[in-house]
C-alpha cells in the first residue's frame, strides 16, 4: 500500500504572543501553539527540518524538534540567527556581536566584534562564508566561519538598508533599503556584484519602503511596508512587473511555498492583528489568509517540507505474452516516484503455457 505524505508545515513567529504558531499547509489552519520566549523574532530550518528561533527580549533562542518538542539556550540576540547543521553551529546576531555556539552543548566556539549595528546575516550554501550587513554603517561584510576573519567588505551597499539576500551563483547580493525621507520616501534594492564590487539599483515607486527580500527562480519579492505591498520584480530584467496589497496594512516577511507558484507573506495591522496570505504568483492574486487572534503580530515564517515514508507495494503482478520467437513480453508497468524508494514483498509473473 501507499502510504500519505506528511506534507508541508509553516512555523511563523508571533511576537506579540511569545508563541511560534505551527499552521498545516493542507488545511491551511493552526495545528498547535508553541511557547518561545519573549517577543521571538527570525526563524530559520535545517536540513534536518529542526526550527530555531531567536527571542530578544529574554535573549532565548529555541529549537522545536518533531514538531513540538522544544529545546532553550540562553544566547543574547537581536533576533537573527544561522544554522549550519553540518558542523553544529549556530550564529547568533546580538548587534555589535556575533557568536558561534555550539548546537550540541550551547558552549562558545567563537565571535566576531566590532559591528555597530549588526541587523541581517546569512550564511552560503556551503557554509563556509558568512555575510553580515552592519545597518548603521551601511557596510556589507563577509567572513570565513572556519577562523572567523574578514575575507572582504563592501562599503555604502544602500541607502538605509535593512536586509539582504543572496542570488543562486553566490556572486550578487541583492539589498533592501528603506531609503530616506524626502518629502516621499526613497526605498530602493541595490544589486551588489559581489566580485567587482560593482553597485547598481532596481527603482521603485515613490513612497517605497524595502525593508525585507525573498528571492525565487526568476523572481525577487520585496516587503514595501512605505506602499504596504509585495512587488515583484523580474530578476532578469532587474525591473518591477507587479503588486499585491496584503490582508493587513504592514507587511512583515516573506516565505517561498514548496510549490514555486505560490509564497507567502506574514502582515499586521496597528491594533496588534494579525494575518498569513498565500499568494498566488501565475493569478497575481490571494489565494488564501489566516488571521491570527489580537496583539498576535506575526513576523516571520518558515516552510518545512516533512519527508515522505517509504512507499511499499505488498503485492505486483506483471502479465506476459508469449512472441513469435518464443520468448515474452512484458505487459506490465511500475509507476516509479521521484526521491522515494519503493519496496516489493512480493513479485508474481504469470508465463501462459503456450
Amino acid at each position: 500500500m501507499f502510504e500519505r505524505s506528511d506534507g508541508i508545515t509553516y512555523y511563523v513567529s508571533n511576537s506579540g504572543t511569545g508563541m511560534v504558531s505551527v499552521i498545516d499547509g493542507d488545511s491551511f489552519k493552526i495545528i498547535n501553539e508553541i511557547e518561545i520566549g519573549a517577543r521571538p523574532l527570525g526563524i530559520v530550518t535545517d536540513k534536518n527540518n529542526n526550527v530555531y528561533v531567536a527571542s530578544d527580549r529574554d535573549s532565548k533562542v529555541a529549537v522545536i524538534q518533531n514538531r513540538n518538542e522544544v529545546k532553550t539556550w540562553i544566547m543574547p540576540n537581536n533576533g537573527n540567527i544561522q544554522v549550519d547543521s553540518g558542523t553544529r553551529t549556530i550564529y547568533v546576531c546580538d548587534g555589535e556581536e556575533i557568536t558561534a555556539y555550539s548546537l550540541e552543548t550551547g558552549e562558545k566556539k567563537g565571535s566576531i566584534t566590532g559591528f555597530v549595528a549588526a541587523d541581517c546575516i546569512k550564511l552560503n550554501k556551503d557554509n563556509k562564508r558568512l555575510f553580515v550587513l552592519d545597518v548603521l554603517e551601511n557596510v556589507l561584510n563577509v567572513y570565513d566561519t572556519l577562523e572567523f576573519k574578514l575575507i572582504s567588505q563592501y562599503k555604502d551597499v544602500g541607502i538605509n538598508p535593512r536586509h539582504f539576500i543572496l542570488s543562486d551563483d553566490e556572486k550578487i547580493v541583492y539589498i533592501a533599503n528603506r531609503g530616506i525621507y524626502t518629502g516621499v520616501n526613497t526605498g530602493t534594492i541595490s544589486v551588489l556584484e559581489l566580485e567587482k564590487g560593482n553597485l547598481t539599483f532596481i527603482p521603485l515607486p515613490k513612497d517605497s519602503v524595502i525593508t525585507a527580500l525573498e528571492k525565487g527562480k526568476d523572481f525577487l519579492f520585496a516587503v514595501n511596508q512605505g506602499r504596504h505591498q509585495i512587488e515583484v520584480i523580474d530578476i532578469a530584467k532587474k525591473r518591477k512587473m507587479w503588486s499585491i496589497k496584503t490582508s493587513l496594512y504592514e507587511p512583515q516577511r516573506i516565505c517561498l511555498s514548496a510549490n514555486p507558484d505560490y509564497f507567502l507573506v506574514t502582515s499586521r495591522d496597528y491594533w496588534g492583528k494579525g494575518a498569513i496570505d498565500i499568494i498566488d504568483i501565475t493569478r497575481r492574486s490571494i489565494r488564501n489568509t489566516l488571521y491570527f487572534g489580537k496583539n498576535s503580530n506575526p513576523f516571520d515564517v518558515a516552510c518545512v517540507r516533512h519527508k515522505s515514508s517509504n512507499l511499499a507495494l505488498e503485492t505486483v503482478t506483471i502479465c506476459t505474452s508469449k512472441k513469435k520467437d518464443g520468448s515474452y513480453a512484458f505487459q506490465g508497468r511500475i509507476l516509479s516516484v521521484s526521491g522515494e524508494d519503493i519496496f516489493f514483498s512480493n513479485i508474481s509473473v504469470n508465463i501462459p503455457d503456450n
